[in-house]
């Protein structure tokens, strides 16, 4: 997904055409689509069955509360940084993702969450990690988050929750744990971000310039 423009600094594009915000959607789906046939064809290919590891077991929700405290952990990285030019956290929160989910629906925000977590996992943990390990794998899945060099921080960050889930699933065998991680994360983020836009919120000193009448 590249929606880049050149701005200066680190000052995020306008929203979204309701045409240009479905063409990316509908591209992100495809993607994650073709992702999760890769690793099916994949595992029947090397047999590796990462499907029978899609298993429940009781513990299985604490990945509820796991992914929240990843999304937690995300905007406590945003919070610290959001005013570092280099980051361009301004740029990837108010420039991407803002005006692609903006005003999501729960259900919208639901199968996004649902789609990515799955698909994903089944490539990156259920066939990359057997294949290459923990640490190649999830600086594929980095580089994979990473379109340009602006939003280079995405990618640390997607690497290193990546890292998180690996040895999660390295420990516990379930698929199914990761894939629920994946999904509350991108559920909540996506609300979030585009019901409850960070530089929107009370006191923010973006929008208290932005709204100034002078």
């Amino acid at each position: 997904m590249t929606m880049e423009a050149e701005i200066p600094g680190h000052e995020p594009p306008g929203d979204l055409s309701a045409g240009e915000r479905r063409s990316v959607l509908i591209f992100l789906f495809l993607a994650e689509a073709g992702v999760l046939i890769i690793a099916i064809a994949w595992g029947i290919f090397r047999k590796i069955p990462w499907w029978h590891y899609i298993c429940f077991k009781p513990w299985t929700l604490w990945g509820l509360l796991i992914g929240s405290a990843v999304f937690l952990t995300g905007i406590l990285l945003y919070n610290a940084l959001k005013n570092v030019p280099f980051a361009h956290v301004r740029y990837i929160i108010e420039g991407i993702l803002r005006p692609l989910f903006k005003d999501f629906s729960i259900i919208g925000a639901l199968g996004v969450g649902i789609i990515s977590g799955v698909c994903e996992e089944s490539f990156f943990r259920g066939i990359l990690q057997p294949e290459i390990g923990i640490w190649y794998s999830n600086l594929v899945f980095a580089l994979l988050h990473t379109g340009s060099r602006k939003v280079w921080l995405a990618g640390v960050w997607a690497g290193l929750v990546g890292v998180l889930l690996g040895y999660i699933y390295a420990a516990t065998g379930s698929l199914l744990l990761v894939m629920i991680i994946h999904a509350v994360n991108n559920f909540i983020a996506i609300i979030y971000i585009g019901r409850f836009p960070p530089g929107e919120q009370k006191g923010d000193p973006e929008t208290v310039k932005n709204s100034d009448p002078r």
